[in-house]
Order: C-alpha cells, then sequence, then structure tokens
C-alpha cells in the first residue's frame, strides 16, 4: 500500500490557440515597427537637398517634399546655430526622431511655429523660413554654398 498514487487534473474546455495567434500577430506587429524606425532614421539621416530652377526638392523619406523656389523666404534665410540661435531653438518633437544628435522631422521651436528639422551634427545649420508656415532646418556639408546656390536659382 506504500506506492505513490498520482490524480490528473480535468483538462479544460478552454481553447489556447488564440493565445499563439496573439502572441504571433505581436512580434510581426513588433518587427514590423522595428524594421519602420530602423528605415525611417537611416532616410533621415542621410538626406539630400536638390536645388533646381523650379523647386528644392528634399529627399528624405517620409519627410521629403519639393518646395517650390518661390515659397522659400530668402531673405532670411541663414546660417544659424539651433543650441544658441533663440529662433532656431527646438522646443518639442511632434513627429520625428531624437536620436543623439540625429534631429528629423516636424518640431515645434522655443519663438513658436513650426519647423522641418534635418539636423545631423551640433553647430551650424541652415535656417530657412518658407511662405508654407513652417521653417526648415538643415546641417548640409557646405551651407553657404547651399544658400548660394537657393538664391541664385530663385533669380
Amino acid at each position: 500500500m506504500g506506492g505513490e498514487q498520482i490524480f490528473q487534473v480535468v483538462p479544460a474546455a478552454v481553447k489556447t490557440w488564440w493565445i499563439t495567434v496573439l502572441f504571433v500577430g505581436l512580434a510581426v506587429f513588433l518587427l514590423a515597427v522595428m524594421v519602420f524606425v530602423r528605415q525611417m532614421v537611416e532616410n533621415v539621416s542621410k538626406a539630400s537637398f536638390a536645388v533646381d530652377g523650379q523647386a528644392l526638392e528634399i529627399r528624405a523619406w517620409p519627410y521629403g517634399r519639393a518646395i517650390p523656389l518661390g515659397d522659400l523666404d530668402l531673405e532670411k534665410a541663414r546660417i544659424a546655430d539651433p543650441a544658441t540661435d533663440p529662433e532656431a531653438r527646438l522646443s518639442w518633437k511632434r513627429n520625428g526622431v531624437n536620436l543623439g544628435a540625429l534631429r528629423a522631422g516636424w518640431w515645434k521651436l522655443k519663438a513658436g511655429g513650426k519647423a522641418l528639422v534635418f539636423l545631423t551634427a551640433p553647430g551650424k545649420a541652415v535656417y530657412l523660413p518658407t511662405r508654407q508656415g513652417y521653417v526648415l532646418m538643415a546641417t548640409v556639408s557646405d551651407p553657404q554654398g547651399f544658400l548660394d546656390a537657393l538664391r541664385h536659382r530663385a533669380r
């Protein structure tokens, strides 16, 4: 009479397949978000700006666009340091990326208004107001050359 007796629980009538579907769905969703964010960060960190006789074309998914040269306020365009220039200081991110020195996307400005930003390094950036209700700010390899090209093409 000294042997061990084992009693099993009665199997529940609950189906658990939905838990597997939920976890797989969640994993796929998180993977898609990670791929999206990685692609966005890579694209905005390698943004380029093409200037032709009609428009400034911003090549940076998902914030790329073509801005007609007539919509650029080149009289107020200048080279500025967003860390010290009161008009160029960023307030908070509305939609975009903020990873170390990389700031890209839509931001509010401390002085008011909004900015489409492509800042990849601290220091000097092009501050370019538009007549579309926002400022474009970008750190380009040759800020003065960029402004000169815009002004030359706009004539």
